[in-house]
């Protein structure tokens, strides 16, 4: 009963929101120091640049963990989706259970929860998401299975566009690029 009282006030968000400020501050300060060298390096092998992951085509948001690892959050197939990377930036099974991915969206709160894939070496909302794909200050939870174990939080601005979405979003959430294309 205590595991399940401490996963819904995390899942409705009355404890991650201290946690998120913090967190949010960490990634973007090792991300530049951690992105250009493995790139470099992985260039000089063709074999290890198919297994490595590339930032230049990457999709949806990459966050990077306090222990060194890398999440990679996009939304795939209408639904969100996380991949696992470890420090050289290669794939890994994930060492989390369940995710939480929470924003607000046309004056909503949205939750989706991401579960483990048949495959295994991802987490997938069953649940589909509504598009454009921009959500400012979307919160992502990253639950582990133990009961003493603290989640980490994590608050990005999600924007992942896709083609034919600049006549549906409204102007306040549209990137610059898409300001100009929009206007004749």
């Amino acid at each position: 009963m205590k595991k399940l009282s401490a996963l819904l006030l995390l899942a409705l968000g009355l404890s991650v929101i201290p946690a998120g400020f913090s967190a949010d501050k960490k990634p973007a300060a090792t991300k530049p120091a951690t992105a250009a060298k493995p790139a470099a390096a992985t260039a000089a092998t063709p074999e290890a640049a198919e297994d490595t992951l590339d930032e230049k085509n990457l999709v949806g948001v990459l966050l990077t963990r306090a222990n060194g690892t890398f999440v990679n959050i996009k939304v795939a197939d209408g639904k969100f989706t996380m991949a696992f990377y470890d420090a050289a930036k290669k794939p890994m099974e994930p060492d989390v259970p369940k995710a939480v991915v929470r924003f607000r969206k046309d004056l909503k709160n949205h939750r989706h929860l991401l579960v483990s894939t048949g495959d295994g070496k991802t987490l997938q909302a069953p649940t589909p998401v509504a598009r454009p794909f921009i959500f400012n200050a979307a919160q992502v939870v990253l639950l582990s299975g133990a009961e003493e174990a603290s989640a980490e939080t994590f608050t990005v601005n999600f924007k992942q566009p896709m083609p034919g979405d600049g006549a549906t979003i409204p102007a306040d959430e549209m990137t610059p690029e898409q300001l100009e294309q929009a206007q004749p």
